[in-house]
């Protein structure tokens, strides 16, 4: 397990091999429920597809020489769906996820990798890492800009800031997927679960 403390200048405790900043899952509790029932959803290897390889493809032009041998830190990695393909490139991993899902993460076993549980907006940053990846995070935070210049405190002068946010559609909370889509799914799911 790789230590916080090259990281990091927070005081944590430790239970299963993560490093606990923040017991309480504030505005994520939902994620953690979530990756723990469907935890291998979107990971690319449990399903046989490459739609997370793909989505870090786009992210880098096909040029993995961004991360490769890097230090990575990557913000809201739940189940772990991109953290299964940064840990084939990167020299090492620290990934925070403020939910439960990061004790299901699948690179748990890693010994390159550094599992965080809390908010990264409280981390107190030591050592600087080559890159920073939080993808889909921002638009869930209490204040989705503060939270974007927080990001940068964590990366070198010369490394690489990742980040996406998405809003809701303009008709908000009454676009179809929110009341329409979901429910149907959730739906689904359960009746295909009792074939």
């Amino acid at each position: 397990m790789l230590s916080v403390d090259l990281f990091f200048d927070n005081n944590f405790t430790i239970k299963n091999n993560v490093f606990i900043l923040d017991n309480d899952d504030q505005y994520a509790e939902n994620f953690g429920k979530q990756w723990k029932k469907y935890l291998f959803t979107q990971i690319d290897s449990k399903n046989n597809f490459k739609i997370s390889q793909n989505y870090i493809n786009d992210l880098l032009f096909n040029d993995f020489k961004y991360i490769e041998n890097k230090k990575i830190f990557e913000i809201g990695s739940g189940a772990g769906r991109f953290t299964e393909i940064l840990t084939k490139y990167s020299k090492n991993i620290c990934t925070i996820d403020l939910s439960k899902a990061i004790f299901y993460n699948v690179e748990r076993n890693n010994p390159n990798v550094c599992r965080i549980k809390g908010n990264y907006f409280n981390l107190i940053s030591k050592n600087k890492f080559d890159v920073i990846i939080c993808r889909g995070v921002l638009q869930h935070t209490p204040n989705p800009n503060k939270y974007l210049l927080k990001l940068f405190e964590f990366c070198k002068k010369d490394g690489l800031v990742i980040f996406d946010i998405y809003s809701l559609p303009k008709i908000g909370k009454l676009h179809p997927k929110y009341f329409f889509w979901r429910p149907l799914f959730k739906k689904f799911v359960k009746y295909t679960r009792n074939w």
